[in-house]
């Protein structure tokens, strides 16, 4: 066991109860007892917690955490927008069709919640990708979108 789970082996005492076998030299285990050591409190401890930064020395330790939340939120729409939604890449040439591009992306960003919550009460718990996959089998087999 201590072979196999090495990446936390040390952490536990393991005691292993035996009795011989029937032939010299063997032996059975007849139980296994674990206990924690001291160290595994202290990994469980450190373990998931991380360090923010900030210029803001004026905020409370609330409003700092709220920032990072949004901060991870806006991360999420632009990799929405990027991916699900196909902004990148963009292979236009002249601004007015840049901005039409990112315009028509941010404006798909804003409606997809409506969408998603309106699958959701129809019973459909699918992302992007397999939505996009039947739309586009359903153009090719010619039956109506």
């Amino acid at each position: 066991m201590k072979q196999k789970h090495k990446d936390v082996s040390h952490l536990y005492e393991v005691v292993i109860t035996d009795k011989p076998g029937p032939r010299k030299g063997q032996r059975y285990a007849t139980s296994l007892t674990f206990t924690r050591k001291a160290a595994h409190e202290q990994k469980c401890r450190a373990s998931g917690g991380y360090v923010i930064r900030t210029t803001h020395l004026d905020w409370s330790l609330e409003q700092v955490a709220r920032m990072y939340w949004r901060l991870t939120e806006i991360e999420s729409a632009f990799r929405a927008m990027k991916s699900d939604l196909g902004l990148h890449p963009l292979y236009h040439r002249k601004n007015d069709r840049t901005d039409s591009h990112m315009f028509l992306t941010i404006l798909a960003y804003h409606i997809s919640p409506l969408i998603r919550f309106q699958f959701k009460q129809a019973g459909h718990h699918h992302s992007w990708d397999p939505i996009r996959s039947e739309r586009n089998l359903t153009r090719s087999s010619g039956l109506p979108t």
